[in-house]
């Protein structure tokens, strides 16, 4: 017999032992008395113990006992003389009392029995159906562990992480234990949770089933990419929501391919505009010439000629204009990246440069620069834009002074382009690198205004950031970045 068999079986020895000084007792008190009192009633707390005698019959048998004893009671007791015509009545009254108690213990006790019966099928139940829930989540966790391409986990009501796959890992960056009950919100990014706000869904609890969004989300080193998140409810009872699965899917390939397609699409349309433009300008400069060649020919006047070499400047900055637009459409469509030496790359822009830099007295400085990663052109046009401002925006009588140099840090060359000139008002340092932004409206000033968007947008094409100290008369101090490695 097992060790739990053997204390039931103690217990049970000890409650009928127990049951039976009870009954003795009571019996004995029976047969004694001489008051004309039914005290064979009292054997109900005998039945109403027998409840905890196991046992399907138990209280019929402790009842059948007490009843047999009340017999015996009223048989051999010796009652008083003026007792002893209520014998009868005693013992019918006693038995009568017996077994209604035999009765309503009886049925208590099936009552019992039953809402036990149903306490323990529903017990049996929700563990069945806990023992499915986890089965089906560990067969959901094995098909989605090793899922790389997808992120996918699961989180509560209130947006709490509390499953994470191999996928989710490689994607947004952290291990299991990092992120396990933090907020899925740290991975939006702020775009992305004011999308969801304007949307109406910043609360977790009032977003449906496959709510699908994209914008920027963020790793866990702080980087952004564009993805797609999918949210699908996971129901519990009908009508009620336990939690969700969240599906975060990169696509930056993708957005990468559709941004390189419209660049493409942006590049034909600016060289059609180019080429429409330029065909009538041709012509305009074409009959401009005649003109200006007849009005030599007969001795034109100043005004007149005056008038034409105004309309001529204008054509030629209509047509440069035209070029630098063509040019910038194509900044940054070309990812031939290679080893540049800047320090090589400035001594032949000085020597292209020579005759402005003469005709201007510059002096030019440039200490040890390093060997970068990028594209020529690109940077050589860089370089060229910076150098061609820091002479066109002189101080009057005053001629040039450029000092280039850089530093490193963190895998970052930072360079830095500093001039001697007129400076730049704070408040418009930072809309110079608009596209045909002028802040000089002088027409002894050459340019369209191109310039600096186009260094903007070389340093955006390099993953870099481009930036300017100055201040009036005082000279300025552009700065710009390019991440090492770039283009491997």
């Amino acid at each position: 017999m097992s060790k739990e068999g053997t204390n039931k079986l103690i217990e049970f020895i000890v409650l009928l032992i127990m049951a039976v000084l009870i009954m003795g007792v009571i019996l004995a008190i029976d047969i004694n008395s001489s008051i004309s009192f039914s005290i064979g009633a009292l054997y109900c707390i005998v039945i109403l113990y027998s409840w905890l005698l196991p046992g399907r019959h138990t209280i019929t048998i402790v009842a059948l006992a007490c009843t047999a004893l009340i017999l015996y009671a009223a048989i051999f007791e010796k009652p008083i003389d003026m007792a002893r015509e209520f014998t009868g009545i005693n013992t019918v009254i006693s038995l009568v009392v017996v077994w209604v108690c035999t009765a309503l213990v009886t049925i208590a006790r099936r009552s019992f029995n039953a809402f036990e019966d149903v306490r323990e099928n529903l017990e049996a139940e929700v563990q069945e159906r806990n023992l499915e829930l986890e089965n089906s989540r560990q067969k959901i966790r094995l098909i989605t562990s090793g899922v790389k391409d997808f992120a996918i986990f699961s989180i509560d009501r209130k947006g709490i992480v509390d499953s994470w796959n191999l996928g989710a890992q490689l994607i947004l960056g952290y291990e299991e234990k990092e992120i396990i009950g933090k907020s899925y919100h740290v991975f939006h990014s702020e775009s992305f949770s004011k999308m969801l706000i304007d949307n109406a869904h910043h609360s977790i609890e009032v977003i449906g089933d496959n709510n699908r969004q994209e914008g920027w989300l963020l790793d866990n080193d702080g980087n952004i990419f564009w993805g797609r998140q999918t949210l699908t409810e996971i129901n519990g009872k009908p009508g009620t929501v336990t939690g969700y699965t969240v599906v975060i899917e990169d696509l930056s390939d993708q957005r990468a391919k559709e941004l390189e397609m419209r660049n493409r699409e942006l590049e034909q349309f600016s060289s059609m505009v180019a080429h429409d433009l330029k065909s009538p300008l041709n012509s305009i400069r074409g009959l401009l010439n005649v003109l200006m060649m007849e009005n030599r020919e007969e001795g034109g006047t100043g005004h007149i000629s005056d008038t034409l070499q105004k309309i001529s400047k204008s054509s030629d900055r209509m047509k440069d204009t035209i070029n630098n637009l063509l040019q910038y459409g194509k900044l940054g469509s070309q990812k031939d990246y290679e080893q540049i030496d800047c320090h090589k790359l400035l001594s032949e822009l000085q020597a292209d440069l020579s005759s402005l830099i003469d005709e201007t007295d510059t002096k030019i400085s440039i200490e040890s620069l390093p060997t970068i990663r990028g594209n020529p052109t690109e940077i050589r046009l860089l370089f060229q834009n910076l150098i061609s401002n820091a002479i066109k925006f002189r101080k009057e009588g005053e001629s040039p002074e450029i000092k280039i140099w850089s530093s490193f840090s963190d895998g970052i060359d930072t360079f830095y382009v500093e001039d001697n000139g007129i400076g730049i008002p704070e408040k418009n340092q930072e809309e110079i690198f608009t596209i045909f932004k002028r802040l000089h409206n002088d027409e002894n000033i050459e340019g369209s205004g191109i310039g600096l968007a186009h260094c903007m947008k070389i340093i955006k094409a390099h993953r870099g950031t481009i930036g300017v100290e100055s201040a009036i008369g005082e000279g300025s101090t552009f700065y710009f970045t390019i991440p090492s490695g770039i283009g491997e």
